[in-house]
């Protein structure tokens, strides 16, 4: 017999998802060359198709950790 999953299980296997897509979903194309400080403008696409969101910063890993921060609740 199968038992149902509790609100605790259920907001945490959703956090869990939406982490998982983030992660996994996100990359940071770059859009121009490094300037004088060392950093490239990234455009930010989400599961292929791009966000419309442009992240300045040294290195693509930081783009989508930038753009986690400031976008993402």
């Amino acid at each position: 017999m199968a038992r149902q999953m509790n609100d605790l299980e259920r907001s945490s296997l959703k956090a869990f998802n939406e982490q998982l897509e983030n992660s996994f979903g996100l990359k940071a194309i770059p859009i121009s060359g490094e300037d004088v400080n060392g950093m490239t403008w990234y455009s930010i696409n989400k599961n292929g198709r791009p966000t419309g969101d442009q992240i300045r910063a040294f290195n693509r890993t930081e783009a989508v950790d930038i753009w986690n921060k400031l976008i993402m609740p």
